[in-house]
């Protein structure tokens, strides 16, 4: 249960960074890894098309899965 609340939290935190990338008119940013593990702190640079796209999945660094 505790995975998928850290996951579900980076999604909602993700979701603020890309409101406010598009409000101050830039193309890419850093967002933080959805897999869900506490001790996960990566971050993946992508564009905003990008992210717009991945809504349907999670955003993971490479190598990473959902716990």
């Amino acid at each position: 249960m505790e995975n998928a609340l850290q996951s579900e939290l980076r999604r909602a935190a993700n979701d603020r960074i890309f409101e406010s990338v598009v409000v101050e008119g830039g193309e890419n940013g850093y967002f933080a890894c959805e897999c869900g593990s506490g001790a996960c702190c990566q971050q993946i640079e992508i564009s905003l098309v990008e992210y717009a796209a991945s809504r349907s999945g999670r955003i993971l660094f490479p190598g990473h899965e959902i716990a």
